[in-house]
C-alpha cells in the first residue's frame, strides 16, 4: 500500500540560495551581536536577514559620522575646553568636522573662554572598507622569532593579562603542532567553544581581564578577544587589539552598526592577520568591519577631554556613531564546495542518526570557515549547530552532527530535510525518510568517547587505507546482540564503504540486545596514491679539499619496498627502505670525487603503492667544483685510480 507523505520542514526549506545560506550562517555566529541558536524554529526567518546585509561584500564605501556633547555646569569660567577624539576610522580618506578642529590627526576640538552650557562636536569621515583575506598558502614554521618592534605585542597588559592557568592552556593547545596557522586556529576555536557569549554584560561598566574571562568562561566581544590575545601571546605569537565598528542585522540592536572588538596576529611573511572570534572570521575579515584603533590592550578611550577652569565641572556624553553605506562591490565567495549525507537514510521514530558534511577547499590557500546545520523543529540536535573548520589548500574535511529524529505517526512516510550553510562557500542539502515502523538506531557516541561504549562490546575489523574509487567492508560483531551497519543483523553485520575524495570518513556501528547497547566508531581513510616529491640541496663547494653535503627530502603518501639512489660521477649511494612516507636523507662525500666545473646529481626514488604498483620520481641538482689547472691534474689521477 502506498503511504501518504509528510514533510518535516521549517517555513523556509533548508535548501536555500547561496546568499540565504550565508546570511543564516553569519546570523548564527556573531558574538556580542548574536545570541547562540537554541532551537530549529529560529531558522524560520533566514531570508529576512538578507535585507541590507553587507557581510559578503568585497568592498564598501561608507560615511562614518561621530558626535558628542560636553556639558559644563557651575557658576565659574574656564580658559579652555579640549576634546581629543581618537575614534575616527584609521583608513579615512577625508574628514570634515564641526566646529573647525585645530588638528585632524588626531582630531582635536578646542573651546576658549567657556562657561556653563553644552559644547558639541561632530565629524564625518569617508572610508572605503575592503574585505581582508590574507593568502596563507603554506604552513608557517613554529616557533618563530618576531622582530623587536613586533615583539612588544607579546607582553601582557592590564586587560590582556595572563596567569599560570592561561599559560598552561596555551601550552596544551600548542601541543606538538609545528604550523603557526593551525595553532592560531586551535586558540580561536577553543575560545569560541568554551567561553559563553553573554550579551547581558555589554552594558557593564568595565571591561573584564583575560584572567577573569578564563575563570568565569563568559564575556562579550572585547573580553573574548582579550583572552584569545593572551593565549596567543603565551604561545609566542604576537597579537594586538582592534576596536572599530561592525555590521549586524540582529533586531536586539536598534542600529545595525555597533562598536566591536577583534584581534590581529602577526605571522612571518604575512604581517598582521585578522582573527574575529565573535564573527568566526579566522584569517579573514569581511568588509563590514571598519577598524578605528589598534592597541596592545583591550581598553582604549574613544575621546579624551580636558578642562582648565574654576567653578565648572564637566560631563561628556558617550561618543555616538552612525554609518551610511554608499556603495557595495564584489563578493567574498570562495572555492568551497560541500556535500551532505545522513548515516541512515531511513529510520523510525526518535531514532539516532548522524548527518555528515564533506567540505572541500579548492582555493590555493588555507580557509577557516563555519559550517552550520539547518534542521527542522522536530529534530533534536546533540552537537553544536555551527562548527568552525580548518581546511588547508586543496584539502577536504568532515563535519558531523548527531541528531535524534522526530516522532512519526503511523500510516505516514515522513521526509525530513537537512541543509548546511558554509560561510563564503556553497551549501548542500539531504533528507531522511522515516516511518513509525522503521528501524530505531541508538544515538551514536560523541567523537571523543572512544571506540566502544555501553555494556555491549562491539568489535570491528580494521579497515585498510583506500585510494579513490576503491571499495571495502569491515565486519562488526557483538555477542548475543543485533548489529546495525549496512543492515541490522543478529551477531554480526558488514559495513561497506566506497572511497571518494581523500580524507577521513568516520562511521558509527550500533548494537543492541537484552536491554543493553554498544557502539563502535569505524574510520575509513582515503589517501592519495603515492606521488613522490623530492626537494634537494647541496652545500657550497670552494675547493677539491672540501667535504660536500648533499641533503634531500622525500615527501609522499605511504610506499613500500623503496629504493632511493643519489649519484653523480664517482659519487653514488643507495638506500633501501621497507616503507617510506616522509623522510630526510644526507650524504657526505669528498668534493674531489666530483669533476671540475659543473656536475649534475640525480636522485631517484622508486617504490610500490599499497596495491603493489611501482611508482617513481627523479630530481636533479647542479654542483659546481672550482679547480685550478694544478687541481684539475690532481682530479685526473684521483678519478683514474678510484
Amino acid at each position: 500500500m502506498h503511504l501518504p507523505e509528510r514533510l518535516f520542514r521549517p517555513s523556509q526549506q533548508p535548501v536555500l540560495s547561496a546568499r540565504a545560506l550565508l546570511a543564516a550562517s553569519i546570523a548564527l555566529l556573531i558574538l556580542c551581536l548574536v545570541l547562540p541558536l537554541t532551537n530549529a524554529e529560529e531558522l524560520e526567518t533566514p531570508v529576512d536577514l538578507i535585507a541590507g546585509d553587507y557581510l559578503d561584500a568585497m568592498e564598501l564605501d561608507v560615511e562614518v559620522r561621530g558626535d558628542a556633547n560636553i556639558t559644563l555646569t557651575g557658576t565659574g569660567k574656564g580658559e579652555e575646553l579640549k576634546a581629543t577624539v581618537s575614534y575616527v576610522p584609521a583608513a579615512a580618506k577625508e574628514v570634515t568636522a564641526i566646529p573647525d578642529p585645530v588638528s585632524l590627526e588626531p582630531l582635536v576640538f578646542v573651546w576658549n573662554s567657556v562657561t556653563a552650557g553644552k559644547y558639541g562636536y561632530r565629524y564625518d569621515a569617508t572610508v572605503t572598507s575592503f574585505a581582508d583575506i590574507p593568502r596563507l598558502t603554506e604552513p608557517i614554521p613554529y616557533p618563530f622569532t618576531a622582530p623587536p618592534d613586533i615583539a612588544v605585542f607579546l607582553k601582557p597588559q592590564k586587560y590582556t593579562d595572563t596567569n599560570p592557568q592561561i599559560r598552561a592552556l596555551a601550552t596544551e593547545l600548542v601541543g606538538t603542532e609545528k604550523d603557526a596557522t593551525k595553532i592560531v586556529y586551535n586558540l580561536a576555536a577553543w575560545t569560541r567553544t568554551n567561553v559563553k557569549y553573554d550579551l547581558q554584560s555589554i552594558a557593564a561598566d568595565a571591561t573584564k581581564s583575560s584572567s577573569w574571562v578564563y575563570a568565569n568562561r563568559e564575556g562579550v566581544c572585547d573580553e573574548l578577544t582579550a583572552l584569545f590575545i593572551s593565549l596567543s601571546r603565551e604561545a609566542g605569537i604576537p597579537a594586538r587589539f582592534v576596536s572599530g565598528l561592525a555590521y549586524t542585522t540582529l533586531p536586539e540592536f536598534p542600529q545595525p552598526w555597533q562598536a566591536h572588538g577583534w584581534a590581529e596576529v602577526w605571522l612571518p611573511d604575512h604581517g598582521w592577520v585578522p582573527v574575529d572570534i565573535a564573527y568566526g572570521e579566522v584569517f579573514w575579515l569581511d568588509a563590514a568591519h571598519i577598524p578605528i584603533t589598534r592597541t596592545a590592550d583591550a581598553r582604549a578611550s574613544g575621546a579624551d577631554y580636558t578642562l582648565r577652569a574654576r567653578g565648572l565641572t564637566m560631563q561628556p556624553s558617550p561618543l555616538g556613531t552612525d554609518v551610511i553605506v554608499t556603495a557595495e562591490r564584489g563578493s567574498v565567495v570562495e572555492k568551497l564546495t560541500a556535500t551532505l549525507s545522513p548515516q541512515y537514510s531511513k529510520t523510525g521514530s526518535r531514532s539516532g542518526n548522524v548527518i555528515i558534511a564533506s567540505v572541500t577547499n579548492a582555493a590555493p590557500y588555507t580557509i577557516v570557515t563555519d559550517v552550520t546545520l539547518l534542521t527542522t523543529a522536530e529534530t533534536v540536535l546533540e552537537d553544536a549547530r555551527s562548527q568552525m573548520v580548518f581546511i588547508p589548500a586543496g584539502a577536504t574535511r568532515l563535519v558531523r552532527w548527531r541528531v535524534q529524529m522526530g516522532e512519526f505517526d503511523k500510516g505516514y512516510t515522513y521526509t525530513v530535510p537537512f541543509g548546511i550553510a558554509v560561510r563564503r562557500g556553497t551549501g548542500a542539502n539531504t533528507k531522511v525518510t522515516g516511518t513509525a515502523q522503521g528501524t530505531v538506531y541508538p544515538m551514536p557516541l560523541p567523537d571523543d568517547a572512544g571506540e566502544t561504549g555501553g555494556s555491549l562490546e562491539v568489535i570491528c575489523t580494521e579497515p585498510p587505507a583506500l585510494y579513490t574509487g576503491e571499495t571495502t567492508h569491515v565486519s562488526c560483531t557483538a555477542h548475543g546482540a543485533t548489529v546495525c551497519a549496512d543492515k541490522c543483523l543478529f551477531g554480526a553485520a558488514n559495513l561497506s564503504f566506497t572511497a571518494g575524495a581523500p580524507g577521513a570518513y568516520p562511521q558509527t556501528v550500533n548494537a543492541s540486545g537484552n536491554g543493553a547497547r554498544g557502539h563502535a566508531l569505524v574510520t575509513f581513510m582515503v589517501i592519495e596514491p603515492p606521488k613522490p616529491n623530492i626537494t634537494v640541496n647541496i652545500s657550497p663547494i670552494f675547493s677539491i679539499d672540501d667535504e660536500a653535503l648533499l641533503m634531500f627530502s622525500v615527501h609522499s603518501s605511504a610506499m613500500t619496498d623503496v629504493t632511493v639512489v643519489a649519484e653523480s660521477g664517482l659519487v653514488t649511494q643507495t638506500w633501501s627502505q621497507p616503507d617510506l612516507s616522509d623522510k630526510d636523507f644526507a650524504l657526505k662525500f669528498p668534493a674531489a670525487l666530483l669533476n671540475a666545473g659543473e656536475n649534475t646529481f640525480k636522485i631517484r626514488v622508486e617504490g610500490s603503492d599499497k596495491n603493489g604498483k611501482r611508482v617513481s620520481a627523479t630530481a636533479t641538482i647542479n654542483a659546481s667544483l672550482p679547480a685550478s689547472r694544478w687541481e684539475r691534474m690532481q682530479l685526473f689521477f684521483i678519478h683514474l685510480f678510484a
